[in-house]
C-alpha cells in the first residue's frame, strides 16, 4: 500500500508554487474554521488564505493612515 507521500496521484494534486504556513490552535477553533470553511464550499486551506489575506490588507492599509 502506498502512504500519502508517495502516491503520484496526490503528489500531482498537491502541487503549488505557493508557500506553506503551519499554525496550531485549540481543536474548537480548528472545528469552527472547518465548519465556516464547508459553508463557504471551501477548503480550509484556502479559508485560511483569505483570512490572511485579509489581515495583512488591513494591516497594510492602517500603517499607510
Amino acid at each position: 500500500m502506498m502512504n500519502a507521500k508517495s502516491s503520484p496521484d496526490r503528489a500531482d494534486s498537491m502541487a503549488t508554487k505557493k508557500a506553506i504556513v503551519y499554525f496550531t490552535c485549540p481543536h474548537e477553533i480548528k472545528d469552527k474554521l472547518q465548519a465556516w470553511a464547508e459553508a463557504e464550499g471551501r477548503s480550509l486551506s484556502n479559508l485560511m488564505e483569505r483570512i490572511a489575506i485579509t489581515a495583512v490588507d488591513q494591516a497594510e492599509k492602517s500603517k499607510g493612515e
